[in-house]
């Protein structure tokens, strides 16, 4: 027979106050997370360093199967599965080796909302493997052949599915159709159909920044001085260039003068006259099969 005294409420209490105690002594000396917002790039930086001798790094884009159409579901299934594939700067089997060789682990995942590429190696290693990191998670090219040999592993994936998360699936399609009720898993009949365009052009979207940096101004500028002395060397349109000009500006200006002129604009002018465009007014028009186009006040 158990002692009444151990089954006393002042007893209880008092074990559970320093089991509480005991428990917030500990919380208190969990290291908190630093976090910095770049303003620049809206880059969020989260870090905790808890000495721990294996450090892990993850480049995390919001983007996953929420930000697909219907005719682009399973674009977010396809980036996933391209993770270590050949980038700009290494190979498929550089990125492989040189991870190996340090003694890392590089994953990707995905959920409705984000797409992440994780980095674990130990921390005298990890300013040689972010490199490969940064391949993995911004430098992507996609080439078709070997977008295509990944195929058998979609399919094997697809194969691979529990029926518990099939359902789960089948409910996120049910409550919200579109949006997050798209599968986290490429459709059946999307394999193939899916081609390396497809995958490029939503990593440009979603995966890389969307600010304008140094490079991107420089070639618009050489872009547009190349547009100018091609309209001089052809007559229609130069005679069309200074009768436009006549009439707006009331002059005519040498091409030297407007490539000068050219040369003196700024990345804050660019940037500046970008903003006020993306905060601008939207308007749409469409043409064709609009079963799948959004509307207007869907864009904002």
């Amino acid at each position: 027979m158990a002692c009444s005294a151990i089954r006393s409420p002042v007893l209880r209490n008092s074990t559970v106050r320093h089991y509480a105690a005991a428990a917030a002594a500990q919380c208190s000396n969990i290291p908190t997370p630093e976090v910095q917002v770049l303003r620049s790039n809206k880059v969020t930086v989260a870090t905790l360093d808890n000495n721990n001798p294996i450090t892990q790094v993850s480049i995390i884009f919001r983007a996953g199967s929420r930000n697909e159409t219907y005719d682009t579901q399973g674009t977010a299934h396809h980036i996933r599965i391209a993770a270590g594939l050949s980038t700009c700067r290494s190979t498929c089997f550089g990125i492989t080796r040189n991870i190996q060789q340090l003694g890392g682990h590089l994953t990707a995942t995905t959920d409705r909302e984000s797409i992440a590429y994780t980095l674990q190696i130990t921390r005298n290693n990890i300013d040689k493997a972010l490199t490969f990191l940064e391949d993995v998670a911004t430098q992507q090219v996609f080439k078709p052949w070997e977008i295509s040999d990944q195929l058998p592993r979609l399919r094997y994936e697809l194969s691979m599915i529990p029926e518990t998360t099939r359902i789960m699936e089948l409910l996120h399609k049910a409550a919200y159709r579109t949006g997050l009720g798209y599968s986290l898993y490429s459709p059946k009949r999307q394999l193939g159909k899916i081609n390396t365009e497809t995958v490029t052009k939503a990593a440009i979207e979603y995966l890389r920044s969307p600010k304008l940096s140094d490079a991107d101004i420089v070639r618009g500028k050489t872009t547009v001085k190349a547009e100018i002395l091609y309209a001089t060397d052809n007559d229609t349109v130069y005679l069309e260039n200074m009768g436009q000009q006549a009439i707006i500006k009331g002059c005519v200006y040498k091409p030297s003068y407007l490539i000068a002129e050219v040369d003196k604009i700024t990345a804050s002018e660019v940037k500046s006259v970008a903003g006020k465009l993306a905060g601008g007014k939207l308007s749409m028009a469409a043409i064709g099969n609009l079963c799948t186009v959004p509307y207007i006040d869907e864009l904002k």
